[in-house]
């Protein structure tokens, strides 16, 4: 993607309940249209209804972020 700004944070964003991903797909393209690099905008998604433990599985997931960009640290978005 030519003329986004790659030394910008990564933003992981989180959707709320009985919502997913595609939640973001707006904000996301408004993010790209601001300079925003299409590898540095990632959604969690997750089982709202129950299962694993939600913490750990997003603490994992923004760590497979940071080693993907290898950017020190990320920023945070969510809603419910």
């Amino acid at each position: 993607q030519s003329g986004c700004d790659s030394s910008r944070l990564p933003v992981v964003l989180v959707h709320g309940f009985l919502a997913s991903g595609d939640t973001w797909a707006v904000q996301a393209q408004r993010f790209y249209e601001h300079g925003y690099c299409r590898d540095r905008i990632y959604a969690f998604d997750w089982n709202t209804t129950g299962g694993k433990k939600t913490d750990s599985l997003l603490h994992q997931f923004i760590e497979e972020v940071l080693q993907k960009t290898g950017a020190p640290q990320i920023d945070l978005a969510g809603h419910s």
